[in-house]
């Protein structure tokens, strides 16, 4: 997605932000939201706990963890985020192509 490689996203792809209210549907505008959020927040920092993935047949993945993220805006401000995160993953024409993904934020412990 930032021009390293591939995009990983399936042309119709959704995903589920927690730093977006609506459901963001299709590979193009995935890149468009993340380009964005990258702009808004150019340093980003993510720590990935517990990972579980679980594989159906030869074709279907699915991956849950937990996520520490810290974001910094433009004045440098850092915000951190507690997320948890499941991404589905589909093999493609021969190629491993994400097609749904959700990220949430934990809730407040009591």
């Amino acid at each position: 997605m930032t021009g390293r490689g591939a995009c990983p996203y399936a042309d119709n792809a959704v995903i589920h932000s927690s730093l977006s209210p609506f459901r963001i549907e299709g590979k193009e505008a995935i890149r468009a939201y993340l380009t964005e959020l990258f702009k808004i927040y150019p340093g980003r920092r993510v720590l990935v706990r517990l990972p579980a993935k679980r594989v159906y047949n030869d074709d279907l993945v699915v991956q849950n963890n937990y996520i520490a993220l810290y974001v910094t805006d433009q004045n440098g401000q850092v915000t951190a985020l507690s997320l948890r995160s499941s991404v589905t993953w589909a093999k493609i024409g021969g190629r491993w192509q994400i097609v749904d993904g959700h990220t949430s934020r934990l809730p407040v412990a009591p």
